[in-house]
């Protein structure tokens, strides 16, 4: 997962920053600009935790108080078929095989450059939420 509005930037800032002091480390490295790897499954329980709060009155109280999750049942459907083949088969090689392989992650050489990544919770509470408009 990769919370573009918040780890991006950071991570190619402290690239950047960091070059002249770890340039033989990072040359010619990839950076895998990601957080964790993530199921929509997982994604799907984390916006559901606390789904078991009472509910209060006030709709911008309760925004408040569920600042991590949102506490509302979600459902995850899968289509067969995007309609389009191509992207079909990318999908199905993406759920086969993954999209970082064996890489792990977060990336240990921006973790080593000192970036703190966001939390999945961060995400949902900071984008999600207000989108959703709950």
């Amino acid at each position: 997962m990769l919370y573009v509005e918040k780890d991006l930037a950071q991570c190619v800032k402290v690239a950047f920053d960091k070059w002249d002091s770890h340039k033989s480390k990072l040359n010619y490295q990839y950076l895998y600009v990601a957080n964790m790897r993530l199921t929509p499954n997982e994604f799907r329980t984390a916006i559901e935790k606390g789904s078991s709060r009472p509910q209060p009155q006030n709709r911008d109280l309760w925004r408040l108080l569920t600042c991590i999750v949102t506490g509302r049942k979600c459902t995850y459907t899968v289509l067969p078929t995007t309609g389009v083949p191509d992207r079909d088969v990318m999908f199905k090689l993406y759920n086969d095989i993954g999209m970082y392989g064996v890489k792990e992650i977060p990336d240990p050489n921006l973790l080593d450059l000192g970036v703190k990544f966001h939390t999945l919770e961060d995400f949902i509470k900071d984008t999600l939420v207000p989108h959703l408009k709950i």
